[in-house]
């Protein structure tokens, strides 16, 4: 059995052996029977869970005044219908060129399909996603503000470190500015290292 799950470990895909029963039962439905009707109880279970009706999946979708979840739904199972239909047809022709021409047809068929299939699965779930994306506005707007008090909070520091500064400066103005930085490391008694003290100095313009 292997798991693959998504960067933010929203989705996972297990992949595993069939056991003999299923195998079996996948077998006698058939692949392409297997897959429409797993996709057909998930449309089925969405629309249930609006407290609408399956099948009056034409109607959600001519009286729909959102794209939400039932919307999605009644498309796919309407698209289902028809590729059931299709597949039924398909296996009764012989003519190829009847064969080809509805074979075309249902891969289109099947390709709206996945857009649908990609419409129901954000709604969904749309739920969380708003959260999620709400929340992590939020935290962006409290760090922006953290960040905005603690750069006033330093540039006070900075202040104090270029007072200092520019009183050595005043005394040695030959000195260059990782010298003052150490001395206005020591003399200020701060914990920053003199390289990063040393960014913040700005020498003032001494009068000739």
């Amino acid at each position: 059995m292997t798991t693959l799950r998504s960067p933010k470990d929203l989705i996972g895909i297990t992949s595993r052996e069939a056991s003999e029963t299923e195998g079996r039962d996948f077998g006698r439905i058939g692949s392409n029977q297997a897959s429409i009707e797993a996709f057909k109880n998930w449309a089925v279970t969405a629309i249930r869970n609006d407290g609408k009706y399956p099948e009056q999946y034409q109607k959600i979708i001519a009286e729909s005044a959102k794209a939400d979840r039932s919307y999605w739904a009644a498309l796919m199972l309407k698209r289902l219908y028809e590729i059931e239909q299709d597949l039924a047809l398909l296996d009764r022709l012989s003519d190829a060129d009847s064969v080809r021409r509805l074979a075309l047809h249902v891969i289109h068929q099947t390709m709206v399909l996945a857009s649908e299939f990609y419409g129901l699965t954000v709604s969904d779930n749309e739920m969380p996603i708003a959260t999620g994306a709400q929340m992590l506005r939020g935290l962006e707007t409290r760090r922006a503000i953290v960040n905005a008090k603690l750069h006033t909070i330093r540039s006070r520091e900075w202040k104090k470190w270029n007072a200092e500064a520019k009183t050595i400066w005043m005394r040695q103005p030959q000195l260059s500015r990782q010298a003052v930085a150490m001395r206005v490391k020591a003399n200020l008694r701060l914990t920053e290292a003199v390289r990063t003290i040393a960014k913040k100095l700005k020498k003032p313009v001494m009068a000739c």
